[in-house]
């Protein structure tokens, strides 16, 4: 058959070793034929090989139960099958008697026919061969002429792609470089920022630290000089008193203390003994106590005039008197941002001021009684009313004098400043009892009259519209004010500091508004506003923390005067719509100088906020009283320099001045 040729053929092609006996079938490959015997010994291995060898399926004979098998081979071979054993498996020994047998009668009729078969399948199998070595060498040829002809393609795909790829290769490495920059920016930007946070934080520290060991040092250091100076002050006294025993020292035993320890306490010839007391305790680091001015008690009110004044009579415009007229020019006016024409000067020594007796016709700083009196806008008659024999001038600038009256000082200035306007004409008239009478006649016809009794006080103020309508401000002449006793007076109602730069129009406007703080059965004169604290302090007041005054000056810039805006605006408003109001302009200082210069610089700022007000908002200057209080009236009550004592207020006062005011 075909298939076996082809098998034996391809099992002769390849190299054997020599067969076993009955283990081996390359015997039968090279011709021999197996006998039926040989095939009944052989094992199942070695009939699955010969099977195939002769062109059995391996499968198909590996599914053969191991008769069948044999018998298959021997018919495949030609061998005689025992018809018993193709049915039925013979014992052993029959079955090998039978092969046996078979064998023998028909190897020798088959040989001749075996061996040509394998001559045959020899042949074709290398002609198979020699077919498939062609066939291979001409596939490798064919698939070396393919591979060339790829290899060329991908060459000219390469070279037609090699810009565009290249443009991609150099855009990609840019965005990636782009990519790398940003990164390390960032991570530099984000190791700078650590960096600087690190050594802000650092410096800080270091700053926190040395800022705690200064002040560590400089406790310490105070605590040493306090000591100290406790130390020599109990050896100056000769152990008589000791440092606790200040407050019941005389004056020339704290003067001699002073002197003793070198203390800095400025001039203290003008020092009470309680102010001289407290500068000893403040140069000594000592806790200062601020005692606050002691209640006014129910004695009759020194400041309201018994009789009425002449210049207050119905016919003071026509009655007999000294008659004094100006016309008021640009060079007669201060403006807010001038300063004064002379300086605050306090006399230090009695001896340098020499007394009244020595010089009835000049004054201290040179002034003649005349001129002084011209300058505060009062008659010399009243200027020496005012001066009595037991007061001291301790100040005169010309436009104010200061005057120790006991242990009080009160500055005196002419009212009617504000109402010098340029182009006003003004008449005063001095009558024989010292009370004098101001009329400022401005150009539209308009009059301002004012009526100062002969202390000096100003009692009095109407105003004449050009069209002859007047408006009474205040009048002190038609009922004597009742003295004040502060202790029946009510409890100021507390609340929220109203300051003008604070934005809050609505609670300006209601400050400015205020009535009472309770009710009050009665009036005050405007001398009782004007010098008793607890009476001004049933009113609200509005701070004026926009202006900051250099040391010694009384001067507001213009950039200070716009930040009053909103005050001024919402005065000017609130006048032309109350024309009879009327507000106190307070000026304030702390404690640091003397307490006469203090007052009168208190005094010269008021009068500078309030010229603001007239020059940059047309405020009416009849509206509006001028008073400085120095360091009487301590918003804080603390010695030495406060920034917060240092203010202008404006309060209005139009309740406190008529009876039964009261609260909205």
């Amino acid at each position: 058959m075909k298939s076996t040729a082809i098998v034996l053929s391809l099992a002769l092609a390849v190299p054997t070793v020599a067969p076993a006996q009955s283990g081996d079938v390359s015997a039968f490959a090279a011709g021999e034929m197996p006998s039926a015997e040989q095939i009944d010994e052989m094992g199942r291995d070695i009939l699955e090989q010969l099977g195939v060898l002769i062109g059995l399926d391996r499968d198909a004979a590996r599914a053969m139960e191991l008769e069948e098998l044999r018998v298959a081979i021997k018919t495949e071979l030609g061998l005689p099958v025992d018809e018993a054993a193709e049915s039925e498996e013979p014992p052993a020994e029959t079955a090998e008697v039978t092969a046996e047998g078979a064998a023998e009668v028909t190897a020798e009729e088959t040989a001749a026919e075996v061996e040509g078969a394998a001559e045959a399948a020899v042949e074709e199998a290398q002609d198979v061969v020699e077919e498939a070595a062609d066939a291979a060498e001409t596939a490798s040829e064919e698939a070396g002429e393919q591979t060339e002809e790829l290899r060329e393609a991908l060459e000219d795909a390469q070279a037609e792609d090699a810009p565009e790829v290249e443009q991609q290769i150099e855009t990609e490495a840019e965005a990636e470089a782009e990519a790398q920059v940003e990164t390390e920016t960032q991570v530099e930007s984000e190791a700078e920022a650590q960096v600087e946070s690190e050594a802000e934080a650092q410096v800080e520290s270091e700053a926190e630290a040395q800022v705690e060991s200064e002040a560590e040092a400089e406790a310490e250091a105070e605590t040493e000089a306090q000591a100290e100076t406790e130390t020599q002050a109990e050896t100056s006294l000769g152990g008589l008193a000791g440092i606790n025993d200040i407050d019941a020292m005389s004056r020339d035993q704290l003067l001699a203390l002073a002197s003793d320890l070198s203390l800095d306490l400025g001039a203290t010839e003008n020092m009470s003994e309680a102010e001289l007391r407290t500068a000893v305790k403040a140069a000594l680091g000592m806790e200062v106590e601020v005692v606050e001015p002691a209640p006014e008690e129910t004695e009759p009110d020194t400041t309201v005039a018994d009789s009425t004044p002449m210049a207050a009579e119905d016919d003071a415009a026509t009655a007999e008197g000294e008659v004094v007229v100006e016309t008021v020019t640009e060079a007669d006016v201060r403006s807010s941002s001038e300063e004064f024409g002379s300086d605050v000067i306090v006399e230090q020594q009695a001896e340098q001021r020499g007394t009244r007796e020595d010089d009835d016709d000049d004054d201290d700083r040179g002034f003649s009684n005349a001129e002084t009196a011209a300058a505060l806008g009062l008659g010399v008659l009243a200027l020496s009313q005012i001066l009595g024999d037991a007061d001291e001038v301790v100040s005169n600038s010309g436009d104010r004098v200061v005057v120790r009256r006991g242990n009080d000082l009160q500055v005196i200035r002419d009212d009617d400043v504000l109402l010098r306007q340029p182009g006003s004409e003004v008449e005063t008239r001095n009558f024989a009892d010292g009370s004098s009478r101001v009329v400022v006649t401005r150009p539209d016809g308009s009059q301002v009259i004012t009526v100062r009794a002969a202390d000096g006080t100003v009692v009095r103020r109407v105003q004449v519209r050009a069209d002859g309508r007047r408006i009474v401000l205040f009048d002190d002449t038609e009922e004597a004010a009742e003295p004040v006793d502060v202790t029946t007076l009510p409890e100021p109602r507390r609340q929220q500091p109203v300051t003008v730069t604070s934005g809050d129009r609505a609670a300006l406007e209601a400050a400015l508004n205020a009535q009472l703080a309770a009710d009050v059965d009665r009036r005050f004169s405007l001398n009782q506003v004007r010098s008793i604290r607890e009476v001004r302090h049933l009113m609200p007041e509005v701070t004026l923390d926009a202006v900051n005054f250099q040391t010694g000056s009384a001067v507001i810039q213009p950039g200070e005067a716009e930040e009053l805006a909103d005050l001024g605006s919402q005065l000017a408003d609130f006048l032309a719509a109350n024309p009879d109001e009327l507000f106190i302009v307070e000026g304030h200082t702390d404690t640091v100088g003397d307490a006469a210069y203090n007052l009168a610089l208190s005094d010269r700022r008021a009068e500078s906020v309030a010229l603001a007000l007239v020059e940059y908002f047309d405020v009416p200057p009849e509206n509006l009283i001028i008073q400085g209080y120095g360091e009487s009236d301590l918003l804080v009550p603390r010695e030495g320099p406060e920034r917060a004592n240092r203010r202008a207020t404006v309060r209005r006062i139009t309740p406190l001045l008529h009876r039964n005011a009261r609260l909205d």
